[in-house]
């Protein structure tokens, strides 16, 4: 898979906001407030981090393919339809 990689200045990213990256969703909200609890961030990336890797390190990685948030709506969406169910591990 190619990647496009985009270094957006922040004061182009405090203009526009954070807005969710499900195809024809217009939510979004203001970067300076930080990640709502209720909105999800997705990560997409290939090969092998390193087991101590932040977040930070991950992302600017050339093999990462998305970093990106999701909207409560589509992240409960995402997370229910898209995924596999996790095990019930520890909850017998």
């Amino acid at each position: 898979m190619k990647s496009v990689r985009a270094n957006i200045p922040i004061s182009e990213l405090e203009k526009m906001g954070f807005l969710c990256a499900w195809n024809g969703c217009e939510e979004k909200y203001p970067i300076k407030d930080g990640l709502p609890a209720d909105w999800v961030n997705l990560m997409v990336f290939g090969g092998q981090p390193s087991p101590r890797a932040t977040m930070l390190e991950v992302s600017s990685r050339q093999d990462c393919y998305r970093d990106t948030v999701l909207c409560p709506k589509h992240a409960t969406e995402f997370l229910q339809v898209h995924l596999r169910p996790l095990p019930p591990i520890g909850r017998e």
